[in-house]
């Protein structure tokens, strides 16, 4: 996980966090984007080759 601070003394930052279509990873999806402590939230996906 990447934070700074910015002027307006916000964090931004980036969070990795593998998403496996379980429960819990769908759980903490569903909390975050319903999650009062974010103004903007993306989520993105990636492959890797080694998978």
């Amino acid at each position: 996980m990447l934070l700074y601070w910015n002027p307006n003394h916000k964090k931004i930052g980036y969070v990795c966090v593998p998403y496996k279509h379980d429960n819990f990873s769908v759980s903490v999806k569903d909390d975050w984007a319903s999650s009062k402590n974010f103004s903007s939230i993306y989520f993105v996906t990636a492959t890797f080759a080694d998978e």
